[in-house]
């Protein structure tokens, strides 16, 4: 396993990192790890 998918319910993502939506999700991915947050990236 060469990624880490952590759930937090927080709705800030940096700047620098790329937003994806799944399943009414964001998903931020960052240096090799996704992290998804509940509410929307801001």
């Amino acid at each position: 396993m060469s990624e880490s998918i952590q759930f937090q319910p927080v709705g800030s993502c940096p700047s620098f990192s790329s937003i994806v939506l799944l399943h009414g999700k964001h998903i931020c991915s960052l240096s090799g790890y996704l992290t998804v947050y509940e509410k929307p990236c801001v």
